[in-house]
């Protein structure tokens, strides 16, 4: 995916975003949502934390922190005082500027530059706008949206193809302790909106290796099932037990894998 189409779903999300956020009751923003201990209100504090993380000083904690999950709570924290309009203005100006701001640092040569994410992992600073279309999509359709029972908007191929993006960078070494054992290929082979085949293989250091778009057939393991579910389950939101996959070749191997498995 190139740089133009990136920056163009990345605004289209953060449109869509803001306007669910803008019709949300005060009952809605206070109740849980499907993120354990967050409120709706905590989620979009997280998202307006994490947009600001990308603009200044802040920047650096997140680069360094040992922990990206503690690092988020303590962001959400530090909002649980702050008014719902004060948490959906930072989320609405901040991902604005971020937005801005990522129309020179997705530039080459900077594009290329890899930045380290808490214990996540060192990503090129091309894929950041990526990395926020799967947060905002992820938060609202898995963590606000079934908690407050009002549907969200539908997504589209292009920013669908952010979000797998980012996944699939990221399962190469989000799970690169946990995933040492695997020494054979799988693929994961997904239908619907930016569909494709990727293959899994073991890196030749730590992590894993995935490559997009290949014939996957010699492949140990198959994985096969809809984009739209794969956030849910990869992240371990959903069970992978209750998606609609279909798994051929070494169903071991692969359940192995499908239960170790964690995108953040």
């Amino acid at each position: 995916m190139d740089r133009t189409h990136r920056l163009a779903a990345l605004r289209r999300e953060r449109a869509q975003l803001v306007d669910y956020l803008k019709a949300l009751t005060p009952r809605e923003w206070e109740a849980p949502s499907a993120a354990d201990g967050w409120t709706v209100r905590d989620v979009v504090a997280h998202l307006g934390a994490t947009t600001l993380s990308l603009l200044g000083p802040g920047m650096r904690q997140v680069l360094t922190a040992s922990s990206a999950e503690a690092f988020n709570d303590e962001q959400v924290e530090k909002r649980r005082t702050w008014p719902v309009e004060k948490v959906v203005g930072e989320f609405i100006r901040t991902s604005a500027m971020a937005s801005h701001m990522l129309r020179v640092t997705t530039r080459r040569p900077l594009a290329s530059v890899r930045v380290p994410i808490a214990e996540l992992g060192s990503y090129p600073m091309g894929l950041t706008p990526s990395l926020l279309i799967f947060d905002w999509h992820l938060h609202l359709r898995q963590d606000i949206a079934p908690a407050i029972g009002k549907p969200a908007p539908a997504t589209d191929s292009e920013r669908m193809s952010a979000v797998l993006e980012w996944m699939f960078a990221g399962m190469e070494q989000m799970n690169r302790n946990s995933m040492n054992w695997v020494k054979e290929p799988l693929s994961i082979e997904l239908t619907g909106l930016a569909g494709g085949c990727w293959r899994i293989d073991p890196a030749s250091g730590v992590g894993l290796r995935v490559t997009p778009h290949v014939d996957a057939s010699s492949a140990a393991a198959r994985i096969q099932g809809s984009s739209e579910q794969f956030p849910a389950w990869a992240t371990t939101r959903a069970p992978w037990r209750t998606a609609d996959l279909t798994i051929s070749g070494d169903t071991q191997y692969a359940t192995r894998f499908l239960d170790t498995l964690n995108i953040v």
